[in-house]
């Protein structure tokens, strides 16, 4: 279990496309679950609950990540894994929600 807080503030040209906020903070409990279900293969269950808000005239809403993913050690060096992320982030203009399936590994010296 952990905490996650995400403070920034900018002025100046739009940097970021169509989201470009004068203000944006994020707090969020994340707690994390992983394991394995065999000598090679495992599993990692993350995320995040709490709340944002951007701009200082918008109200504070409602945020979250969750992300499933599965592991697979190739050797005492190298792993992989293979998950999906659910994103409800960033709202300043309306609710930015999204999903991605992401790719990741892991090398250990």
């Amino acid at each position: 279990m952990g905490v996650e807080s995400v403070w920034y503030g900018y002025a100046g040209r739009s940097y970021m496309g169509f989201f470009n906020p004068s203000f944006y903070q994020r707090y969020l409990l994340t707690p994390r679950i992983y394991g394995k279900f065999s000598k090679t293969v495992g599993y990692d269950l993350s995320g995040g609950v709490g709340i944002q808000k951007s701009d200082k005239d918008n109200p504070i809403k409602m945020g979250g990540r969750i992300s499933p993913a599965l592991t697979f050690r190739v050797n005492d060096h190298f792993s992989f894994g293979m998950g999906y992320t659910y994103y409800n982030t960033a709202q300043a203009l309306g609710t930015l929600r999204g999903n991605a399936f992401r790719v990741t590994t892991d090398w250990k010296f």
